[in-house]
This record gives structure tokens, sequence and C-alpha cells, in this order.
């Protein structure tokens, strides 16, 4: 298990809308790119985002960011308790620091290297 990566307020768009609830990759503007956390290839690093609809933003998802290229990146759907939804172009993708699960899930993995 990789090590979680965290940034402050991260925000972009999706350049290309998920046709499905299945699909495992996303591509946001490049040019919001740097506003992430940077993944090194090969790494098991993460980060976790918030996918949200610009026009409901009671529909959302957290996912969790596994690998980057450029601006298209590859994801683990339905995080945190969430279902994995539809999306479309122009959708916000956002990067918070509150993720609770994330923050649960490193405390313990810290404990037992501890322990």
């Amino acid at each position: 298990m990789g090590i979680p990566l965290f940034t402050n307020q991260a925000a972009t768009t999706l350049m290309i809308g998920m046709e499905n609830s299945s699909q495992t990759t996303i591509v946001i503007q490049p040019t919001d790119v740097s506003l992430f956390p940077a993944l090194t290839p090969g790494s098991t690093n993460y980060f976790v985002i918030t996918l949200v609809s610009e026009s409901n933003s009671s529909i959302y998802e957290i996912v969790k960011v596994t690998a980057t290229n450029g601006n298209v990146w590859t994801i683990q759907r339905a995080q945190e308790g969430t279902t994995a939804q539809v999306f479309q172009q122009g959708d916000f993708a956002q990067a918070h620091d509150n993720f609770l699960g994330t923050y649960e899930s490193q405390k313990r993995n810290n404990y037992r290297q501890q322990g």
C-alpha cells in the first residue's frame, strides 16, 4: 500500500466525460496538472479527489488517483463509501486534504509499522 499524497484546494474540470461508471481513467485540463500531487511512475503512492457533477452537486464520487500520465489519470472508483457515477465534460475534479477514510487508513498503517 502506497502513501497518500495531499494538496490544498486543487481543482480542475474534466476535459472528456466518463461514459460509464466502470471507466478507470479520467482526462483533466492540462493546464491544471501542476496543482495536484505528482505521482512517480511505478510508485504505489496515490492521492484522493472528489468528482462532482457541475449541474447537480449532490452527484459526486470519491476516487483514488493511482497513476498519472500528464492529464490522463488512472483511478480506483467508489472510494470511502461513495458509489461510482457517470460524469460529463466540464464536471469538477477536486482535491482537498480532509478525506477521513484516507487519513484513518494512514493512521492505522503508521500504528502497524510502530507496533
